[in-house]
C-alpha cells in the first residue's frame, strides 16, 4: 500500500482507558505522538524498556556505571544530564557526554563531595540521557533513559524537637477530650472513635477515621475474581467495636490514647494508639491481628481512611510521582516533591475503579489555598495515600454495574486514605493471574505508624 506523496494521515488509537497514540504517516516517515493525556502505564513501558543501564559503584566517591545495552549503535547520539534533589529540590547539576559503545560500559565521576549537607534530608541523584537531535520519533532533549539513585551516604538523621507547652486532658465517662495552644481532640468512650480534630480553631473531620481495608476493584482485579474472594474485606473497619479504650499521661508529658477493636467479620483484632504532644503532632501506631484460627483472603488494602473538610483541596507530596504509581508500577515515578489539585490526582479509566494512588510517600500535605492552613501526615518512614471527593464505595462494578467517570457522583467532604500499602495492581495477564506475591498483602499480622500535625503554607 503506498500513500500519495501530497496526503499525511492522521490516526488515532486508543490503546489504553483514555491514551492517544497518535500515529503520522507520509511515503516517508511514520511519527509516535503521545498525547498529552495517557496514563501511568506508559511511562512505566518507557522506563523499563530503556536500553541504558546507570548502578553506582562507589556513590561515596561520585563513581558511577553507565551500560549502552544497545546492540548496534554507541551512546554518541546522546547528551547526559544529573542532578542532585534535596527533599525533592535540585541543589546542583550538571553534564557530561559519552561515546560508549554497543553491549559495553564506561565508568563516569561526579563531584558529589562539594554538596553541602543538612541532617533530617533525603538525597537523590538523577542521571539523563537525552536525544541531542529531533529524530522522526522524537524531539531534541527527549529522555531516552533515565536513573534516580539515593544517596544515603550524605544523609545523617535530625534531632528531634521537644514541646514543652502545658496540654489539658478532660475525660468522663462519654468522652476524652485533649487540647493544647493550637488544637483540640476528642474520642468517643462509646466507639473509641477520634470524633474532633481541631486546629487552629478549624475543624477537619467530617465523619471518625476508620480502618480500611477494601479498595474499588480494578480490572485486573475482576479477572481475577479478587473482587469476590476479598469481599468481606469491604466492610470489615466499618463494622468494627469497640473493646478497650484508655489514656494515660506520660513522664515527658504526652497524652496517650489507646484502643482496641474486634472485627467481628473476619474474627480479628485491631489496635489503634494515638501519642499526643503538646504541640499537636499526633503519633498513630495501627496493628491488625490476624486471627490464627480463621483464614481469610489477602488485604486488598491496609490503611486508615479519613473523611475531610473538602476545603482541602490542595495537595503537595514529597515521595513517589507525579503520576499515580502502585508497589508493582512504580519504576516510572522517581522520588520528588510534587504539587497537584485534588481533583488532578484521580485517573478516570473507562470503567471507574481503584487509581490516582500514590506510593512511598515522605510528607503530605492539604491546605486550604484560600487560608493556607491544612493538615500534615508523615511516613514512618513511608506511607501511600489516596484522595478524592468520589467515595471508592460509589465506583465498585463488583455488583455487575457497568459504570462510567460521570456516573460517580462527587461527595461534600475529601475522602482520604493514608495507607501502609495497597495490593498490587497485577498485569502478568488480565484474566486470572494475581499479582506476584511480594506485591500481595497476605493473610497475616501487619502495623504502621504516622503522623499528624497542623500544617501552614509558610
Amino acid at each position: 500500500m503506498t500513500l500519495s506523496s501530497s496526503i499525511k494521515i492522521l490516526i488515532a488509537i486508543l490503546t489504553t482507558s483514555t491514551s492517544l497514540l497518535i500515529l503520522r504517516a507520509s511515503p516517508d516517515t511514520l511519527t509516535v505522538e503521545l498525547s498529552a493525556s495517557f496514563d501511568a502505564h506508559i511511562w512505566e513501558v518507557h522506563k523499563v524498556y530503556q536500553n541504558i543501564g546507570f548502578k553506582a559503584t562507589n556513590a561515596p566517591k561520585g563513581e558511577f556505571t553507565i551500560t549502552n545495552k544497545r546492540y548496534f549503535k554507541s551512546l554518541n547520539d546522546l547528551d547526559f544530564q544529573w542532578f542532585v534533589e534535596a527533599n525533592g529540590h535540585k541543589i546542583a547539576d550538571g553534564s557530561f557526554a559519552l561515546k560508549t559503545q554497543a553491549q559495553a560500559s564506561d565508568a563516569i565521576k561526579l563531584p558529589l563531595n562539594k554538596i553541602t549537607t543538612k541532617p533530617g534530608v533525603e538525597y537523590h541523584l538523577t542521571i539523563k540521557a537525552l536525544s541531542k537531535t529531533s529524530t522522526d520519533l522524537v524531539d531534541a532533549g527527549h529522555t531516552i533513559a533515565w536513573e534516580q539513585i539515593r544517596l544515603t551516604h550524605l544523609e545523617s538523621p535530625a534531632t528531634p524537637t521537644v514541646s514543652t507547652e502545658a496540654m489539658g486532658v478532660v475525660e468522663n465517662d462519654s468522652s476524652i477530650m485533649v487540647s493544647g495552644s493550637n488544637f483540640v481532640l476528642s474520642f468517643n468512650k462509646q466507639t473509641g472513635s477520634l470524633t474532633n480534630l481541631n486546629y487552629n480553631g478549624t475543624e477537619y473531620l467530617k465523619s471518625a477515621p476508620r480502618p480500611d481495608f477494601w479498595r474499588a476493584p480494578t480490572d485486573n482485579d475482576f479477572g481475577e475474581g479478587f473482587q469476590k474472594k476479598a469481599a468481606v474485606w469491604q466492610n470489615a473497619g466499618k463494622e468494627r467495636t469497640l473493646t478497650s479504650i484508655q489514656s494515660s499521661t506520660q513522664k515527658k508529658g504526652s497524652v496517650v490514647v489507646s484502643t482496641e477493636h474486634a472485627l467481628p467479620s473476619i474474627e480479628s483484632r485491631y489496635f489503634t494508639t494515638y501519642t499526643i504532644e503538646a504541640n499537636g503532632v499526633i503519633t498513630v501506631d495501627c496493628s491488625f491481628y490476624a486471627a490464627a484460627h480463621k483464614q481469610q483472603s489477602e488485604l486488598p488494602r491496609f490503611g486508615t481512611l479519613f473523611e475531610l473538610d473538602k476545603a482541602l483541596t490542595q495537595v503537595n507530596w514529597f515521595g513517589r510521582g507525579p503520576h499515580e504509581n502502585y508497589i508493582d508500577r512504580s519504576e516510572s515515578a522517581p522520588v520528588g516533591s510534587y504539587s497537584a489539585t485534588v481533583s488532578e490526582l484521580k485517573f478516570d479509566y473507562i470503567r471507574p475503579q481503584e487509581n490516582g494512588y500514590r506510593t512511598e510517600v515522605r510528607q503530605l500535605a492539604l491546605r486550604n489555598p484560600e487560608t493556607g492552613e491544612g493538615l500534615q501526615f508523615q511516613g514512618m518512614p513511608h506511607l501511600s495515600f489516596n484522595a478524592s471527593t468520589q467515595d471508592k464505595d460509589t465506583m465498585d462494578s463488583s455488583k455487575n454495574q457497568q459504570l462510567h467517570p460521570y456516573q460517580i457522583p462527587e461527595s461534600d467532604r475529601l475522602y482520604l486514605n493514608i495507607d501502609y500499602r495497597q495490593r498490587g495492581v497485577g498485569g502478568t495477564n488480565s484474566w486470572g493471574a494475581a499479582p506476584l506475591h511480594k506485591n500481595t498483602l497476605p493473610w497475616i499480622d501487619y502495623h504502621y505508624s504516622f503522623k499528624i500535625a497542623p500544617f501552614q503554607k509558610n
